[in-house]
């Protein structure tokens, strides 16, 4: 009885207790409210996504290490992808044990636009840039070349262009298709970087660029002409008789450097100033000092007297008349005769005169005379009996 009674009052009690137990929450009103958030949120991914119940950098090691794919490791990479980690996706590949597995890895995100993915970011890491490249080689060049031309900031422009120097001379096709659509500011660039070659690409006429109306182009027309030897001669003569000051001086130090003979080289500056065939920009007036009496503002006898004083010395510097026959006999080779014959071809080609000189000097198949005459701006039958 005693036991009976016993637990017939300690049920009524523990009764009691339960039924009126009322604890305040341990937790800050404002700290429940976040956990009670977390966990809803926790809930909701869960439900979405079946697959992000661990990290995804955690879940690429694995998969790299296994060299095993799978939806939870595709996720992974898409997961790192779109919260542009990329350096770190860059990071894995690299120290994969199994580079051929990595290289699949790559091909997929490859497929998924990871260039575009790291030009895209409002800033440009410029480290990861330089890594994709040299994955995609040749296939990145186009897509930078855009986001370069976009660019306002010049820094941002400059070390974009500077990512695709690495590749070498391929860049070069690809600069050349750019050149006459770009912009003035992006033109000069692409000039840089065709000036960073070691071959300027097939189809290119940098000389075209001699005449552009703005000083930064033609200065790096300039440059990248005096780099070769076939077309330094000529851009000496081009350099000195610009307007802009750096260009004067690009082309006096490339002739002084050269050892060019100073008669030789001042024979071709004055033809190109005295012609009158020297670079002019319509409403720019953009002329050398040596060229300005033969502008459009000049007197039009008092230029054609100075172009005919020329064009009588540089003919009596390559021939000379025969005292019998009264015909041309061309004078011995020298520095200044081949370099007078180069102006009479490349400025006074149409004169009738000149061109029965030219016919003697082709006949004589002399090697140096036939390349004296192949200058930039031999047009015409010479030109091509001359190539």
């Amino acid at each position: 009885m005693r036991r009976a009674n016993a637990e017939a009052s300690v049920r009524e009690h523990m009764g009691k207790l339960i039924s009126e137990w009322n604890l305040d929450d341990p937790n800050p009103t404002a700290y429940g409210n976040v956990l009670q958030k977390m966990a809803r949120s926790k809930a909701k991914a869960t439900t979405s996504n079946p697959y992000t119940d661990c990290e995804p950098e955690r879940i690429l090691q694995m998969g790299l290490e296994l060299s095993t794919s799978g939806p939870r490791f595709d996720n992974a990479l898409d997961a790192l992808l779109n919260s542009a980690r990329l350096d770190l996706l860059m990071n894995l590949l690299d120290k994969a044990p199994d580079q051929e597995f990595a290289e699949s890895v790559w091909s997929y995100l490859d497929s998924h636009d990871i260039l575009w993915a790291a030009l895209s970011e409002a800033r440009i890491d410029i480290g990861v840039v330089e890594r994709i490249v040299r994955r995609k080689r040749l296939s990145a060049i186009d897509p930078i070349l855009d986001v370069a031309e976009r660019a306002k900031d010049p820094r941002v422009r400059d070390r974009l262009l500077d990512v695709l120097t690495e590749l070498g001379d391929d860049v070069g096709p690809y600069i050349v298709r750019r050149l006459e659509g770009a912009r003035a500011e992006m033109r000069r660039d692409l000039f840089l970087m065709l000036g960073k070659l070691s071959t300027i690409p097939e189809g290119l006429d940098p000389s075209r660029f001699l005449m552009n109306s703005d000083a930064g182009v033609r200065r790096e027309a300039v440059r990248l002409l005096l780099k070769f030897l076939e077309t330094r001669e000529h851009a000496i003569v081009a350099g000195v008789t610009d307007t802009d000051d750096r260009a004067v001086y690009y082309a006096l130090t490339a002739a002084q450097e050269a050892g060019c003979p100073p008669r030789a080289l001042a024979i071709r500056v004055v033809a190109a100033a005295d012609s009158g065939a020297g670079p002019m920009v319509a409403g720019k007036g953009r002329t050398s000092q040596m060229m300005r009496a033969v502008t459009s503002d000049a007197n039009p006898g008092a230029t054609a007297v100075a172009s005919k004083k020329t064009l009588d010395w540089l003919v009596a510097r390559v021939v000379e008349k025969s005292r019998f026959f009264n015909k041309w006999k061309l004078r011995d080779k020298s520095p200044e005769m081949l370099a007078s014959l180069s102006a009479l071809a490349s400025y006074w080609g149409h004169d009738p005169e000149v061109q029965e000189i030219l016919n003697l000097a082709i006949k004589t198949n002399d090697p140096e005379i036939r390349k004296s005459m192949t200058a930039q701006r031999v047009t015409g039958k010479f030109k091509a009996i001359t190539e």
